[in-house]
C-alpha cells in the first residue's frame, strides 16, 4: 500500500546496513569507556558530584541559586548516582549513557529521511568525533543537552511533516525539557520557530498551542536567568574566539576543520532531498536550519554577551554529522569528489580519535587540572597552623571531593567557612557563583592575617593566581615550595 498524502516514508534497513553504524558506535564507546578514568574530575564536575550528593529539598534550594537552568540534569544525575555511586566513572557513565543514545536518534533520524547509507555515515562522523568523545567523557549537562535536541529536531521534521497533533506534543515536551537541561536550548526552539515561519507551512490551531505552551514552560526559566547569567569569564567575541572554537568542535586539527567545515557548508547549500512525498519536499532544510540558525543566532546574541564557547556549540554536532551523512551518500554526478571527501574524512576522524584515546590531556581548557594527585599531595604536605587560600571556589570543591568533606586541611582555609561543603549556608554557597571569591588581590592577604605560612591552591597560567601571589610577596611572603600536578598548583608561602 502506498504511504498517506504528507507523511514520511520508512525506509527498509537490513541487518547489513546496521554493521558499519554498530562498529563504529561500539569504537566510539569503547574510546570513552576507557578514558572514564584517566584524568581527575575538574571544578565544575566535582560542583555536580558534590551537589547531587545533598538531599533532594537542599539540591533544589541550591539550584535556585547556581544552575538552575540545569536542573532537568541535576535530577538524572542524582538518580543514577544513587544507583551506581559517586565515583568519577559512574558520574561520566551517565554522560556515555547520553552519548550512546545520541547515535542511536541520530542513526534513526538519518535511516528514516535519508536512507541507511546516511544512516551509516552520520553515526561514524558523530561517533568519532574527538570532541563528542570529549562531551561524552564530562560529567556536566552537554552530552544531554545533545540528545535532548537532536530528538527535538527529529520530531520536529515528523511533526512538519505529517502535521500530526501527537508529533506537536513531542515537540513541545523535548523543547522544554531541553531549555531545563541548559539554556542554550533556546537557541534550537527559535531556530526551529524561524523554520517554520520561512517554510510557509499553514498556521493551525495546533500551532497556536504549540506556541503558547513553550512560551509558558520557558517563562520561570528565563525570568531567573535574566538577572543573574553575567558569564564575565567567556571571551569577547572576535575571529580568532570563534576560529579556536570551530577548530576544537572538528576535532582539535587545522586539516579536520577544513575538510569537515568546506564539506558541511557544500552540504548545507545543496541539501539532499529527503524520502518523503512531494508536499514535504521543504524538509530538506530543516536539518542545514538546525545548524545554521542556531550558530548564527549565538554569534548575534555574543554581541551583547560572548557566548562563544566549545560546549555551548556541542548540541550542532548531531546535526552536522547528519547532514554531511546524508550529503556524502548521494553524490549525483559527484561521486569521485564525495568518494574523496569520505576517504580524507574517515582517516582523519580515525586519527584524531586515536590519539584523542592515547593523550592524557583530552579535555579542552581544563585537562591539565590533576586535582585529585594535587589533594594527596596536599594532604602529604600540609601541617597544622597552614592556611590555604584557593584561587577560585570551585578549586575547593575539586579538592574536598577527593580528601573528604572532613579533612583537616581543607577546613584551615580562610577563603570559604570552616564547615564542609555540605552545612554551607545559602548565602555562603551564593559565593560559588562568582569565579573568584575575593574581588582583589588585597582580600587575600587579609584573609590569611595571622597565619605565617600559606598555600595558595590555583591552576597555572591563570590571571588570579598571578594575582594573589604577587600580593603575597608584596606584602612579606616568600615562595618556599611547590607542588604541580599536571596544571593545578599549589604553592607554599612563608612570611618573612
Amino acid at each position: 500500500m502506498a504511504p498517506a498524502k504528507g507523511t514520511t516514508r520508512a525506509i527498509d534497513s537490513g541487518r547489513a546496513s546496521l554493521v558499519i553504524p554498530l562498529i563504529a558506535g561500539a569504537c566510539s564507546v569503547c574510546i570513552m569507556a576507557l578514558l572514564a578514568n584517566r584524568l581527575s574530575l575538574w571544578g565544575d564536575e566535582a560542583f555536580v558530584a558534590q551537589t547531587i550528593r545533598l538531599p533532594l529539598p537542599s539540591m533544589v534550594r541550591l539550584l535556585g541559586h547556581i544552575d538552575f537552568n540545569m536542573g532537568a540534569y541535576y535530577l538524572t544525575a542524582k538518580f543514577w548516582a544513587s544507583i551506581f555511586g559517586y565515583s568519577a566513572v559512574a558520574l561520566r557513565a551517565l554522560s556515555i549513557v547520553y552519548s550512546a543514545a545520541t547515535l542511536v536518534v541520530v542513526h534513526r533520524f538519518a535511516n528514516r529521511f535519508y536512507g541507511r547509507r546516511a544512516a551509516a555515515a552520520a553515526v561514524v562522523l558523530l561517533g568519532l568525533n574527538p570532541f563528542f568523545i570529549r562531551i561524552a567523557l564530562t560529567a556536566r549537562p552537554y552530552a544531554l543537552l545533545q540528545l535532548v535536541t537532536i530528538a527535538a529536531t527529529l520530531w520536529f521534521a515528523r511533526a512538519m511533516a505529517d502535521d500530526r497533533a501527537r508529533d506537536w506534543v513531542a515537540v513541545v515536551v523535548l523543547d522544554l525539557l531541553s531549555v531545563h537541561v541548559s539554556l542554550l536550548a533556546i537557541f534550537v526552539i527559535a531556530a526551529q520557530a524561524l523554520f517554520f515561519l520561512g517554510s510557509r507551512h499553514p498556521i493551525r490551531r495546533q500551532h497556536m498551542w504549540v506556541a503558547v505552551a513553550l512560551c509558558l514552560g520557558m517563562i520561570p526559566t528565563l525570568l531567573f536567568i535574566a538577572p543573574k547569567d553575567t558569564l564575565e569569564w567567556v571571551d569577547p567575541l572576535s575571529p580568532h574566539v570563534v576560529y579556536a572554537v570551530a577548530k576544537t568542535l572538528t576535532g582539535g586539527s587545522r586539516l579536520l576543520l577544513l575538510a569537515i567545515g568546506v564539506t558541511a557548508v557544500l552540504a548545507m547549500l545543496r541539501p539532499p532531498q529527503v524520502n518523503a512525498d512531494s508536499e514535504a519536499r521543504r524538509l530538506r532544510w530543516v536539518v542545514p536550519s538546525a545548524v545554521a540558525l542556531p550558530v548564527a543566532l549565538i554569534l548575534l546574541a555574543s554581541l551583547y554577551q560572548p557566548l562563544v564557547v566549545d560546549e555551548y556549540f556541542s548540541f550542532i554536532l548531531p546535526p552536522t554529522a547528519l547532514i554531511i551523512g546524508a550529503w556524502l551518500s548521494r553524490p549525483p554526478r559527484r561521486a569521485l569528489l564525495t568518494g574523496a571527501l569520505a576517504g580524507v574524512l574517515a582517516v582523519i576522524i580515525g586519527a584524531s580519535a586515536y590519539e584523542d584515546a592515547t593523550s592524557v590531556r583530552h579535555r579542552p581548557g581544563v585537562s591539565d587540572q590533576d586535582w585529585r594527585g594535587l589533594s594527596t599531595a596536599l594532604s602529604a604536605n600540609v601541617k597544622p597552623g597552614d592556611a590555604i587560600a584557593f584561587v577560585s571556589p570551585y578549586y575547593r570543591i575539586a579538592a574536598e571531593y577527593y580528601a573528604g568533606p572532613n579533612t583537616a586541611w581543607l577546613r584551615a582555609t580562610p577563603i570559604l567557612p570552616s564547615a564542609p561543603w555540605h552545612s554551607l549556608t545559602t548565602y555562603q554557597l551564593d559565593l560559588l557563583n562568582r569565579v573568584g571569591v575575593y574581588d582583589n588581590p588585597e582580600e587575600v592577604v587579609n584573609g590569611v592575617a595571622g597565619h605565617r605560612t600559606v598555600w595558595l591552591v590555583g591552576r597555572i597560567g591563570s590571571a588570579e593566581q598571578h594575582e594573589y601571589e604577587g600580593a603575597l610577596l608584596a606584602n612579606g611572603y616568600t615562595e618556599r615550595q611547590q607542588l604541580v600536578r599536571d596544571g593545578a598548583e599549589a604553592d607554599l608561602y612563608v612570611k618573612s
